[in-house]
């Protein structure tokens, strides 16, 4: 049904879908959040996993991460195994944020900047500080400490 794509991280249809004739056409559309669906047989399907699928052969054996962040890059370089914890360390930075540093925010009640990571489900505190350079250096030590290869800073 598909061909693969692999510097552009697209499938293709292969033949025609349902006599329309779409071959060499892109398949699949990106929903509210940038990840690329498929629908075929009646099921929807996220393009990673069926990047993963072609590529290893094997039903992803957890969840599949995005290296660089981006959910549209479905390039097989991209993608990687991970925790449901591990995927959400990669995670960009939060549109609520505004003190512009992930793990960063301001204590209005102590009027200094106050820096917390998340590790397997829980928040640790990593203390107040009194710039915000300081506050973003503690958050990516730690997220370098608990978070390994999936630290986004």
């Amino acid at each position: 049904m598909f061909e693969y794509d692999r510097e552009r991280g697209h499938l293709l249809w292969r033949g025609g879908r349902r006599g329309r004739g779409s071959t060499g056409r892109i398949a699949g559309h990106s929903d509210e959040r940038g990840r690329v669906k498929i629908r075929h047989g009646g099921k929807q399907y996220f393009l990673h996993m069926l990047v993963w699928v072609l590529e290893t052969g094997e039903w992803p054996s957890s969840e599949i991460d995005h290296v660089n962040g981006r959910s549209e890059d479905n390039r097989f370089s991209n993608l990687r195994l991970a925790t449901r914890s591990q995927n959400l360390y990669n995670r960009r930075m939060p549109t609520t944020n505004t003190s512009g540093f992930k793990g960063v925010k301001f204590s209005k009640r102590r009027q200094k900047w106050e820096a917390n990571i998340g590790v397997n489900g829980r928040v640790i505190y990593l203390g107040l500080h009194e710039d915000i350079l300081s506050a973003r250096d503690a958050y990516r030590n730690a997220a370098i400490k608990y978070h390994g290869e999936f630290a986004r800073t």
